[in-house]
């Protein structure tokens, strides 16, 4: 599933880029991308088209591609909250598990909330930038 070009203007989560480990037998298991919606260091609300269950876990790897070097989470585990379907595909509200070691967690949990940070500042800029005295809003 892609963004639209246009939508990367609206949705700054779009930027950042995740992988979903699925089974898919009884040995072997596939990394699929999905599509992040909704991103918060606490939690995230994403997009595929694989069945995950309700109440369920899943692992997730999480990308932002910077200029100055990528921020990446390897392997952090979700809890799925809640599951809508849209079109073929479906909406599941997930949030970070981090209970896992100690040293592992401060880190994780310390790029999770950097990531929320950038892309909120992106945001920020970028509604800025739509809404300053260059653009169509304003007379002028």
């Amino acid at each position: 599933m892609k963004a639209s070009p246009r939508s990367r203007l609206k949705n700054p989560a779009t930027h950042l880029h995740a992988e979903l480990k699925i089974k898919r037998g009884l040995l072997s298991r596939e990394w699929v991308k999905v599509q992040i919606l909704q991103f918060s260091a606490e939690g995230m609300l994403l997009r595929t088209d694989e069945n995950l269950q309700v109440g369920g876990k899943a692992v997730i790897s999480l990308k932002l591609p910077m200029d100055f070097g990528d921020i990446a989470i390897n392997k952090v585990e979700i809890n799925v909250k809640d599951r809508q379907k849209v079109c073929s595909c479906f909406d599941y509200e997930v949030e970070f598990n981090l209970g896992g070691g100690m040293l592992q967690s401060d880190r994780v949990r310390k790029d999770l909330k950097q990531i929320e940070s950038l892309l909120s500042r992106y945001d920020s800029l970028i509604n800025k930038i739509r809404n300053g005295p260059l653009s169509s809003n304003n007379p002028g």
